[in-house]
């Protein structure tokens, strides 16, 4: 599941032509769809990558934050992927660390992703049933 589409790219960068510039590598002056997919999947993998230990990825529905991450990771890529000159930055490269700091955070349960919270499972541990441990019961 794809938390962005090719459109949200499209309207990131301020329209078609410039996500054309950005994405045709063949020069026929067409986005390559084939690559923008790819692109895509990266972003949204990257940010389950980071939440999938936490909570049941896909999410479902999507917060606000994992379309965001998403589109910035996007954005990071398709600016690391075009040739910059030496001292050029990518305008995404702060952003983009921010996110993934954000995103361990909420990982790490220092953060909540949104109000209504799917834990993937419930920290912890509970003995139901008495265990033998060097001939004693607990």
């Amino acid at each position: 599941m794809s938390y962005i589409s090719q459109q949200d790219l499209i309207d990131e960068l301020g329209g078609l032509p410039k996500l054309i510039e950005a994405l045709d590598d063949d020069g026929y002056g067409q986005i390559d769809d084939g690559l923008s997919a790819r692109i895509i999947a990266s972003a949204c993998g990257t940010v389950d990558g980071y939440l999938q230990g936490r909570y049941n990825v896909p999410l479902s529905p999507v917060p606000a934050l994992a379309v965001e991450a998403s589109l910035v990771f996007a954005m990071e890529k398709i600016y690391n992927r075009r040739k910059q000159a030496a001292d050029e930055k990518n305008p995404y490269a702060a952003r983009a660390a921010e996110m993934r700091q954000r995103l361990k955070r909420i990982s790490d349960r220092e953060e909540s992703l949104d109000a209504q919270e799917r834990p993937a499972f419930i920290p912890g541990a509970v003995i139901s049933s008495p265990s033998a441990i060097n001939g004693s019961t607990l």
